[in-house]
């Protein structure tokens, strides 16, 4: 059990890079969110969406939105 945070953000939010439909890693991002310049951090701040899950819950991703 535990709790878990997923930020998510929609396929329009600059900035991301998403990876091509075909990668493997196509539902995520190439943005780290770790290591991210000012420039950056204002293009996406507010942009996305944090779903926190406790033990047990679903999360439903719609299609292209982004997981870095």
């Amino acid at each position: 059990g535990g709790t878990k945070h997923v930020l998510l953000f929609p396929p329009d939010a600059p900035g991301m890079r998403a990876f091509p439909c075909d990668h493997p890693y196509d539902s995520r991002a190439q943005v780290d969110l770790e290591n991210l310049s000012e420039a950056e951090l204002e293009v996406l701040a507010g942009r996305g969406a944090l779903a926190t899950l406790q033990a047990g819950d679903t999360l439903f991703i719609p299609n292209q939105w982004q997981i870095p």
